[in-house]
């Protein structure tokens, strides 16, 4: 399938191309201007190689793979770790705690605060 394809563009570009024949059918004309021969193809080559150019880019086109599709990964957050427990000390006379309050007469009660 890709070579038919890239065969028929060739084939129509080298259709559109002009003609290099001189006035009388062979090779190339190096003699004076003659007035009655009209340059017609030249300014139809634009356009042809123009057309050529679209066929061909078309065709190109038309045979080249589809680009893969590449999804984004997935963005997974983990929640954070547990915070470890802490200790509080307080001092049940005073009902406070350290460093509210600096002495305690009967000793410090620890207080695990989460």
């Amino acid at each position: 399938m890709k070579k038919l394809a890239i065969a028929s563009a060739a084939a129509l570009l080298a259709t559109s191309l002009p003609a290099q024949a001189g006035p009388h059918g062979h090779g190339r004309y190096y003699g004076p201007p003659v007035e009655h021969h009209h340059h017609h193809l030249h300014r139809a080559a634009p356009l042809a190689w123009l057309l050529g150019g679209i066929a061909l880019g078309s065709a190109l086109v038309a045979i080249m793979p589809p680009r893969p599709v590449v999804a984004a990964p997935a963005v997974v957050v983990a929640p954070p770790p547990p915070l470890p427990p802490r200790t509080a000390w307080f001092c049940q006379s005073y009902q406070a705690y350290y460093p509210n309050v600096p002495y305690c007469p009967e000793g410090w009660q620890p207080v695990t605060v989460y």
